[in-house]
């Protein structure tokens, strides 16, 4: 049975939405609080119970929220691992994308992120890139020209989804890799 990056991603996001979701509820808390203070202020009467209570509703909010900021960005460095390439177009082996997992799961606390940190463990997550390199490793068997190839076929994908001030970049990588390639094998293009 196959593991399917998908699959890690939708948990990633799920528990991503959740910790937001909460974060924005002890703000609206927090801010619920204030305006009780606000209220009792008005009226002259004594805030300082609730106003204790509004600054540790705040500081709970601010704890929520930093704990959402920092997982967004590891949710992101987990995503740059279950692609195939990094972002100067190589391909990703197993061990390179299995060691940015390890890293980014090293950040990820709490039993909320239980099923993610396991899904990231297991050896099916990666698969993807085991038979990516089994295939092109078929098809091109000189290594250096694999490699170029590859670079080629992802900067060209690129090309077609940039925007305006990346095309300049991007079309002047992928004609320098398609030099390479024509030098490595005349016949690059069947390739």
């Amino acid at each position: 049975m196959g593991l399917d990056v998908f699959h890690s991603q939708r948990e990633l996001e799920r528990v991503q939405q959740r910790q937001w979701k909460q974060a924005e509820h002890q703000m609206e808390v927090a801010s619920a609080v204030d305006a009780k203070v606000a209220k009792l202020n008005c009226r002259g009467q004594d805030t300082r119970g609730v106003a204790s209570h509004a600054a540790r509703a705040w500081r709970h909010a601010e704890r929520l929220f930093d704990e959402a900021v920092q997982s967004a960005e590891v949710v992101e460095q987990v995503k740059a691992a279950l692609v195939w390439f990094d972002a100067d177009g190589h391909l990703l082996s197993r061990g390179e994308a299995q060691e940015q997992l390890d890293k980014a799961s090293a950040k990820l606390s709490g039993s909320q992120w239980s099923k993610v940190r396991r899904l990231l463990r297991d050896a099916r997550t990666l698969r993807h890139l085991d038979r990516l390199e089994k295939e092109l490793a078929e098809v091109v068997p000189e290594p250096m020209l694999r490699e170029s190839l590859t670079r080629l076929w992802c900067f060209s994908r690129r090309l077609e989804q940039a925007k305006d001030e990346e095309v300049g970049r991007l079309g002047s990588l992928v004609a320098m890799e398609q030099v390479l390639c024509d030098r490595l094998c005349p016949q690059g293009h069947d390739a």
